[in-house]
């Protein structure tokens, strides 16, 4: 994951990532491709 740098007051910071969509539903990968779910200080 690609963030700015963190501005005053640690905006832009992430505070926590995870993987998304990597589990097989029915049996079947949707793709190679995961996204990124990404919570940052605002």
């Amino acid at each position: 994951m690609l963030s700015a740098w963190p501005r005053r007051g640690g905006v832009g910071h992430p505070v926590r990532c995870e993987v998304i969509g990597d589990e097989p539903v029915g049996g079947v990968v949707a793709s190679d491709h995961y996204g990124v779910l990404a919570d940052l200080r605002y």
